[in-house]
């Protein structure tokens, strides 16, 4: 189980990909719906309210502007290309009382002939 922003961070360096819960405000769909914040970051605004829970996959950060680039399952149409960016800290991305977010690690069952 991945807990803090450093161990996120670390993994994704080091093998790709965190799953998150991500929990969706009433905002979020709207949000997206406007095809101007396809390349936003995403922050639940003060009167978005939660709606449902979700799964997402963490693939990159920026520490500078605080946000996760996550990867959606509703289809390369949504957001930019099934990408989106969230902030730091919201939707309990990564939330230690939570406890749902984990490490990707892929293991191929055998290694390819490098001729």
């Amino acid at each position: 189980m991945i807990t803090s922003v450093w161990k996120a961070q670390q993994h994704i360096r080091q093998y790709g990909a965190v799953v998150s819960r991500f929990d969706v405000h009433s905002d979020f769909e709207s949000f997206f719906a406007d095809r101007r914040n396809a390349q936003a970051v995403y922050r639940p605004g003060a009167s978005a309210y939660f709606q449902y829970y979700h799964a997402i996959t963490l693939v990159g950060y920026d520490s500078e502007q605080q946000y996760w680039l996550a990867k959606n399952s509703y289809g390369s149409t949504w957001g930019d290309t099934g990408l989106f960016k969230v902030a730091y800290g919201v939707c309990a991305i990564l939330a230690a009382d939570k406890g749902e977010a984990y490490g990707i690690v892929w293991t191929p069952s055998s290694v390819p002939d490098a001729r």
